[in-house]
């Protein structure tokens, strides 16, 4: 308790706690957060056409071949399908992954990615991407990349959906 008391008293704006087994207090002034880190990997195969429902990470995600571009959405993609390599794959975040972020010319580190967009630490490990051929095509609900963009060349557009439960 002693610990928990300093660590409230702390100047820093933003900081992290280990209360028990697994369970984390963070705080990024004025909020705090409770969570639960995970240290697991997860990798799902995507099938174009079928829904997946995700229940140990509260998400579904669909994938569809569509003749019209979405609204603008964070959880709603449209890419163009006859750029994507090989099998689609919905896993999380390992170190060293790296991408095109859309509108920039040059790769980035997801790391560095995460933190421009001020995604916080614990949250990193929770975000799907979805990767073919090793290649990040979407970190789900925050940006595709470049390299997989709709174009006027563009022949199959493959409308990708995301949602938490």
């Amino acid at each position: 308790i002693e610990n928990v008391i300093n660590f409230l008293n702390s100047k820093k704006k933003k900081k992290n706690i280990t209360l028990t087994d697994g369970i984390f207090l963070y705080i990024d002034y004025p909020d705090g957060v409770f969570y639960q880190n995970i240290n697991e990997e997860f990798e799902y195969k995507v099938e174009v056409g079928k829904k997946m429902r995700i229940e140990e990470f509260g998400f579904e995600f669909t994938s569809n071949i569509i003749k019209e571009s979405y609204t603008e959405n964070k959880w709603k993609e449209v890419v163009d399908f006859d750029r994507l390599k090989g099998s689609l794959i919905l896993r999380n975040w390992k170190a060293g992954d790296k991408f095109v972020p859309l509108g920039m010319k040059k790769e980035k580190k997801l790391s560095d990615f995460f933190i421009d967009e001020k995604v916080p630490f614990f949250e990193r490990k929770r975000i799907p991407l979805l990767v073919s051929n090793n290649e990040i095509v979407w970190v789900c609900g925050y940006r595709i990349s470049e390299n997989i963009k709709v174009t006027e060349k563009t022949k199959i557009k493959l409308g990708l959906n995301f949602k938490l439960f």
